[in-house]
C-alpha cells in the first residue's frame, strides 16, 4: 500500500491569507504563531547513518532550547527527540538514554560531521472541529538551504505540509485532497532531507573505502594496475583533509590502508612498470607510511584506553588516568608533526609525480614481461604465489617459533588479502568472499598477537618515560605493570590459538578453492 504524501510544492504567490480563505470554505482554521528554525544535518564521513536509513539533525527553533532528532528516512514525524546543550561530535557526547544507545553502534569511532543546513520559516494553520479542537495542521514553509559553513545554496523553496493529528485521520485526508485537487499543487514524494542535500551539492553515500573496481580480465596488466592505483589515490585524497584536521581517527586509518595497499601493488604486481620508477615510488610511499604511523599509534592507544582500564582491578583503575593524559599529549604532538609533513614540498611533489605517472598512457611496446599480458593471468600467478608462501610460512611455525615468524606470516597474509581485493571483480563473488572470510580469521589472530606484543613493549617504554618526567607515581606504575601483565597473558593466549586458526585456513577445502580460482596450471587444464 502506497503511503500518501503529506508534502506539496507551493507557489510563493499563494500566501497564508489566501490559503486560509480557501480552507475556511471547507473547514474552520486558525493561524498559529510563526516558527523560525534552523536545522543542521549530521552524518559520519562514510555515511553510516544514511546506510542504516537514519536521519540525524540538530534543530534550533527561535525562542526555544535546541533539540536533537533521530528519525527514519522518509518519516514525517520528529522521531526520537532529546535536548542538546551543544552540537555533538561523537556518540558518547550525546545525551544518555535511547539516543546514544541507538547511534553508538552505528557510528562506532566516527565523528558526526555537518553535511547540510536549512533555515525555515513555518506558518502553522490549525484545522479545527466544531468544538474548536485542533484535528490537523497545515504548515506553510519557506526554506533556504545552506552549506555547513552557512553560505546560501539553491533557490528559496516553498512547501505546504499536511501534519496529521493522531486519532483524526479524516481531516488529514481532506487536507491532502484539498492541496492536490483544490489548489492543484504537485506532491513532493522525496524526504526534505534529500532535497536539502541535493541543493548543497552533496551526494549521500559518496565515500567508501572499498575498492569496488570493474576490471576486464583480458585488459593489459599495466593498464589494469593503474586503475587499481588510481582508486587507492582517490581514497587517500578523500581522507587527507579530515586527517589534517584530526576530525576522527578513521581518516588516518583509511589513508594509511590506502598507502599500504599502494605499496603492496607496487611490490607484488611485478613486471608491469619500470623498476626504477617502482623503486622510487615505493620509497616515497614508505616515507608516507612512516610519517602517518605515530599519529595512528596514539589514536589506537586512546581507542583502547577504556578497554585497558576495564582489564585491571577496579582499585587500580583511577591510577591509570596519567597514562591517558600522557597519550593525549603525545597524540597532539604527533598530529602537529603529521600536519607539518603534509604541508611539505616533499609530500606535494610525491603526489604530483604520482598523479603524472598514473595519468600517463602506457607504452604500446614494452620489454616488461607482464605489462601487456592479460591482467587475469597475472592476477592468478601473483595470488597463487602469495598463497603458497603463506602456507609454507605457516606450516613452519610451532610452539618454539619466535614472534618474528608470526609477524612475517602476518605480513604475507596481508599482501595476499590485498591482492585478492585488487582483483576480486575477476572472480566469482561468493568464492572470493569465502576465501577472504577464512583469511581474515587467521589475520585477526596474527594481528592480535602482533598488536599485543607491540603494546606491551610500548607501554613499558611509556612507563619509563612518565617516571623520568615525574608524571607517574607509584600507584600509576603499579597499574601500568598490571596492565602490561594482562596484555602479555592475552598475547600468550593468541599464540596458543594460532595453530587452530591456521589449520582451518590450510584445510583441504580452502586449498581446493584457492586452486580452482587462482592456480594457473589447474585453470589452464580446465
Amino acid at each position: 500500500m502506497t503511503t500518501p504524501t503529506n508534502r506539496f510544492a507551493l507557489d510563493a504567490r499563494l500566501t497564508a491569507k489566501r490559503i486560509m480563505a480557501r480552507i475556511n470554505q471547507m473547514m474552520p482554521c486558525a493561524a498559529e504563531a510563526l516558527r523560525v528554525s534552523e536545522s543542521t544535518y549530521y552524518d559520519s564521513f562514510d555515511w553510516r547513518l544514511f546506510a542504516a536509513g537514519k536521519i540525524f539533525e540538530s534543530r534550533q527553533v527561535k525562542g526555544e532550547p535546541p533539540t536533537l532528532h533521530l528519525r527514519e528516512s522518509g518519516a514525517d514525524d520528529d522521531g526520537m527527540v532529546a535536548p542538546a546543550a551543544a552540537p555533538p561530535r561523537f556518540a558518547p557526547d550525546l545525551p544518555t538514554g535511547a539516543l546514544r544507545r541507538m547511534l553508538a553502534p552505528l557510528l562506532g569511532v566516527r565523528a558526526l560531521l555537518p553535511v547540510a543546513r536549512a533555515r525555515r520559516r513555518t506558518t502553522p494553520l490549525a484545522i479545527l472541529d466544531q468544538n474548536k479542537k485542533t484535528v490537523a495542521r497545515l504548515l506553510i514553509v519557506e526554506e533556504q538551504t545552506l552549506s555547513p559553513g552557512g553560505r546560501k545554496r539553491g533557490k528559496r523553496k516553498h512547501e505546504l505540509i499536511v501534519a496529521p493529528v493522531r486519532g483524526y485521520p479524516k481531516p488529514a485526508r481532506r487536507l491532502r485532497t484539498f492541496c492536490g485537487k483544490e489548489l492543484g499543487l504537485e506532491p513532493l514524494p522525496e524526504d526534505p532531507w534529500s532535497n536539502v542535500l541535493a541543493d548543497c551539492g552533496v551526494t549521500p553515500g559518496g565515500y567508501s573505502s572499498k575498492l569496488d573496481l570493474r576490471l576486464d580480465p583480458g585488459a593489459r596488466a599495466d593498464s589494469a594496475t593503474k586503475i587499481v592505483l588510481w582508486r587507492l589515490l582517490e581514497i587517500m585524497q578523500a581522507n587527507e583533509d579530515g586527517m589534517r584536521r584530526d576530525l576522527d581517527s578513521e581518516f588516518v586509518h583509511d589513508f594509511r590502508v590506502a598507502v599500504r595497499r599502494t605499496r603492496t601493488a607496487l611490490s607484488q604486481i611485478k613486471g608491469v612498470f619500470p623498476v626504477a620508477r617502482v623503486n622510487r615510488f615505493r620509497a616515497g610511499f614508505a616515507w608516507l607510511q612512516q610519517i602517518t604511523g605515530p599519529t595512528r599509534d596514539m589514536d589506537v592507544y586512546l581507542l583502547k584506553y577504556d578497554g585497558y582500564r576495564r582489564s585491571i582491578e577496579p582499585r587500580l583503575r583511577p591510577a591509570l588516568q596519567p597514562l591517558r593524559d600522557f597519550i593525549e599529549a603525545r597524540q597532539r604532538h604527533e598530529q602537529r608533526q603529521l600536519v607539518h609533513h603534509l604541508r611539505s614540498k616533499r609530500y606535494q611533489r610525491l603526489l604530483a609525480d604520482w598523479k603524472d605517472f598514473l595519468a600517463a598512457a602506457v607504452p604500446e611496446r614494452t620489454r616488461l614481461r607482464n605489462a601487456t599480458r592479460p591482467v587475469g593471468d597475472v592476477a592468478d600467478e601473483r595470488i597463487w604465489r602469495m598463497y603458497r608462501r603463506a602456507i609454507e610460512e605457516g606450516s613452519a611455525i610451532d610452539d618454539k617459533s619466535p614472534p618474528e615468524a608470526l609477524h612475517e606470516l602476518r605480513k604475507t597474509c596481508k599482501k595476499l588479502r590485498y591482492l585478492i581485493e585488487f582483483f576480486q571483480c575477476l572472480y566469482p563473488e561468493d568464492d572470493t568472499a569465502k576465501i577472504l572470510a577464512s583469511l581474515k580469521r587467521l589475520q585477526d589472530n596474527l594481528g592480535d598477537f602482533q598488536d599485543l606484543q607491540v603494546q606491551t613493549h610500548t607501554l613499558r617504554q611509556f612507563s619509563s618515560e612518565m617516571q623520568a618526567a615525574g608524571r607517574a607515581g607509584l600507584e600509576t606504575v603499579v597499574a601500568m605493570n598490571a596492565l602490561v601483565e594482562t596484555l602479555a597473558t592475552r598475547q600468550r593466549a593468541a599464540q596458543a590459538e594460532f595453530q587452530a586458526r591456521f589449520d582451518k585456513f590450510s584445510r583441504p577445502a580452502v586449498q581446493k578453492r584457492f586452486e580452482t580460482l587462482f592456480r594457473p596450471d589447474t585453470k589452464a587444464a580446465a
